[in-house]
């Protein structure tokens, strides 16, 4: 039952995406090639299933010069069913047609007739050919939840010949019966395919479809949102599909205020073409920074143990709080320096040819942890952040990692004196590097789930940056028994 769901499901859904963005998020390009793997794949499975139907028995009567023939067909087997060749054409107002060509079937079952007071019985062989086999159209669209919605329209299947050939007996009285054998045999396996093919697209691929989640949990506490903003579209040489690609809150479908960029208008070179905005990036960041978790107390605690004189006031080595920041030794000796960072905006995420780089901007407050366990302030500073984004695609997840984080202090207050706001940021950058850039990596590494089907494998795949996104192309595999689950803990 699988044979058309694979085809108008398997690839031209390897989409999954609310719905205020006037530009998607992501955009999901099916291309010929693509489609005419699918209908290869879904063939072979078909022609298993069209081997295991059942044909009626078939009796009746002809009338001749020389009297009545009563004749019974009976135990009709498909024998042989050579896997045909198939087609798929992308009409841009209607959607798709699958065909199957150049169909040979054989079958062969028994007979027996009776004319006046002859009996007589045999075998016989069937053969059916057909030019244009099967011809169905499948048309994708969109509910008003967001997830796809699938049904077949006008399914023709097409049989040219159907010759038969008897074995023992009289042969001269097969001609009285074997053209009223022949219609039935014909007119019963056209609807039978056909009504197979209407069951699998209109219930197995339709309750297919409704299991495939439309937003997909990260972390526990956020989601990622998949919904379709708009119908598939069909166009000349491929489909495309467009989905919101926006991060949100559990519970909460608080907009980003701002929009993805445009899609260049191009046509991917492998069976499946997947472009990610940045928009989808930055809107990670609106919303870990309106959840307000973009902030970060550092004290020596979340130092390696190795490391953790480096934020001391009174040093015993030449690298510490206290050489770099003399006057926080003077006035606060024997402490520890602890640094409160708080993100003050969004972060944004920019995809360019040379790679991701992220931006944000926040404030440093500096205290001193004294011996007595008090806290006081030190200074403050605005920082702005700069970030190098690795992107690769593992199991069909999208996974980043930082390759530099690089922040810039200024200082704006300061309780202790006058102070180099370039040592500071030497100082923040060697703390930040060894402490918060592995936990983001972490994070990172956990990745964004690209959507996809059960028993798909994505191969053959190259990643690119370009102008505002990331194209991922990438043919597929049909493996029967795998499902690459993401885990969102």
């Amino acid at each position: 039952m699988a044979a058309l769901l694979l085809l108008a499901v398997i690839l031209s859904s390897a989409f999954d995406c609310g719905f205020a963005a006037v530009n998607p998020g992501l955009m999901f390009q099916l291309s010929q090639t693509g489609l005419n793997y699918g209908a290869d794949v879904a063939v072979g499975i078909l022609t298993s299933k069209v081997q295991k139907l059942r044909i009626p028995d078939q009796r009746g009567s002809a009338r001749t010069k020389l009297g009545k023939v009563n004749y019974e067909i009976t135990n009709m087997k498909i024998i042989r069913f050579d896997k045909p060749y198939s087609a798929v054409n992308i009409n841009p107002s209607a959607g798709l047609t699958w065909r199957l060509m150049n169909v040979r079937i054989a079958m062969r079952g028994n007979w027996r007739y009776r004319f006046h007071f002859v009996r007589d019985s045999g075998t016989f062989d069937m053969a059916i050919m057909a030019r244009t086999f099967l011809n169905v159209g499948v048309s994708l669209g969109k509910d008003p939840n967001g997830r796809f919605t699938i049904s077949s329209r006008k399914c023709y299947c097409m049989v040219d010949s159907v010759k038969i050939r008897f074995h023992g007996g009289a042969s001269w009285l097969y001609n009285l019966f074997s053209s009223k054998v022949e219609r039935p045999v014909r007119d019963i396996l056209r609807r039978k395919v056909c009504d197979e093919a209407n069951k699998v697209i209109n219930v197995n691929a339709r309750a297919q479809l409704a299991t495939l989640p439309v937003t997909i949990d990260i972390l526990k506490y956020w989601m990622l949102d998949y919904r379709l903003v708009l119908p598939p579209v069909f166009q000349t040489r491929f489909v495309e599909s467009y989905h919101k690609g926006e991060f949100f809150l559990k519970n909460s479908t608080r907009e980003a205020p701002f929009q993805a960029s445009p899609f260049p208008s191009t046509v991917g070179d492998r069976m499946v073409t997947i472009w990610v905005s940045d928009y989808v990036l930055s809107t990670i960041g609106y919303v870990l920074y309106n959840g307000g978790v973009l902030k970060r107390h550092l004290t020596k605690e979340d130092l390696p143990r190795e490391d953790r004189g480096l934020l001391n006031t009174t040093c015993t080595s030449y690298e510490c709080f206290g050489i770099l920041v003399p006057s926080a030794g003077k006035i606060y000796p024997n402490a520890t320096a602890e640094f409160e960072a708080v993100a003050t905006s969004s972060p944004t995420a920019t995809v360019t040819a040379a790679g991701v780089q992220g931006n944000f901007a926040g404030t440093v407050d500096c205290s001193a942890r004294l011996s007595n366990g008090s806290l006081v302030p030190m200074f403050k500073a605005n920082m702005t952040v700069v970030l190098d984004l690795q992107v690769s695609l593992n199991e069909m997840v999208l996974r980043g990692n930082i390759t530099r984080l690089s922040s810039v202090i200024k200082i704006t207050e300061s309780k202790i004196g006058e102070l180099s706001s370039e040592i500071l940021t030497s100082l923040f950058n060697i703390a930040t590097n060894v402490v918060i850039l592995p936990e983001l990596n972490a994070v990172g590494q956990k990745g964004i789930p690209v959507p996809g089907f059960r028993n798909v494998q994505f191969v053959n795949t190259r990643l690119d940056n370009l102008n505002r996104c990331v194209r991922i192309a990438t043919d597929v595999r049909y493996v029967r028994s795998t499902y690459l689950r993401y885990d969102s803990n």
